[in-house]
């Protein structure tokens, strides 16, 4: 298919059983598009403005999407690539939920996109693979102590909440800026593995009593190695209840091991 619009208030498109799709130049103005556990979808210079459920494979490229759930199929893995796509939470302002991707299994890498206003929720035993990208206004939260993220080469900004885990999930981190996020950048907790390497934490500030950039809680192992921390820290009303930790934070429950290697710390901003 090629430069089709459609408005639908159902299903829009649907790709299923063991298909090959080839979508170019296609706007979806309303209902949801499906590409079934067996199919194999390219879509390219598209936009979805209503929610799209992969249960198979797809690659999407130079697109925007509103809503992306990546689903468990009844056989088979589901894998999806968005590459220079933008998942943007302002396409459908009339939207009864916000905008969110939402992965229950398989392996979704991001590679050269853009995140915003939006929820990235890992809520089974999925693999993300975020490079070279943006995420902002938005925030990323685990549900599922088997899932594994990695960012590498992202800048994470202005961000409505943290990466946060609160499951024994796993977290790799590489030459990544986290800047002017104001509920923290990082939330490592629930027994989960973190390695932060070659990253910056720049202007992150909480209204909160640990943790300007990062809080550490629970039996979490948080390493971090060759990053800088410069200008975190508190609101005025949470230092003067005690507010501590304006780079890095420790609150609630014991076995926490934090390990820093080759850091440069600037004083807390404010």
């Amino acid at each position: 298919l090629a430069g089709v619009g459609l408005d639908s208030g159902g299903s829009a498109i649907i790709a299923d059983g063991d298909s090959s799709l080839s979508l170019d130049d296609i706007i979806v103005e309303e209902g949801s598009t499906s590409f079934g556990s067996g199919a194999t979808v390219e879509m390219r210079n598209s936009e979805l403005r209503g929610s799209l459920f992969c249960y198979g494979e797809a690659l999407i490229e130079d697109s925007s999407i509103f809503n992306l759930y990546q689903m468990e199929p009844q056989e088979g893995v589901p894998a999806v690539t968005l590459r220079r796509t933008t998942v943007d939470g302002t396409l459908d302002p009339d939207a009864l939920l916000p905008s969110s991707m939402t992965v229950h299994a398989g392996s979704l890498t991001i590679d050269d996109s853009m995140v915003a206003d939006s929820t990235l929720r890992i809520m089974g035993p999925a693999s993300i693979d975020v490079r070279d990208s943006t995420i902002t206004r938005s925030s990323v939260n685990f549900e599922d102590a088997a899932a594994t993220l990695a960012l590498r080469r992202v800048h994470y900004l202005d961000n409505s909440g943290p990466v946060r885990t609160e499951v024994a999930a796993s977290v790799t981190i590489e030459d990544s800026l986290f800047e002017g996020n104001p509920v923290r950048a990082l939330y490592a907790a629930g027994g989960a593995e973190w390695n932060v390497n070659g990253s910056s934490f720049v202007g992150n500030f909480v209204d909160g009593n640990a943790g300007g950039a990062i809080v550490l809680e629970d039996d979490t192992v948080l390493r971090i190695r060759n990053s800088t921390f410069a200008d975190n820290g508190f609101t005025i009303d949470a230092a003067a209840d005690g507010a501590r930790g304006g780079a890095i934070g420790y609150r609630n429950g014991s076995g926490a091991h934090l390990i820093l290697t080759h850091l440069t710390i600037r004083d807390p901003a404010g």
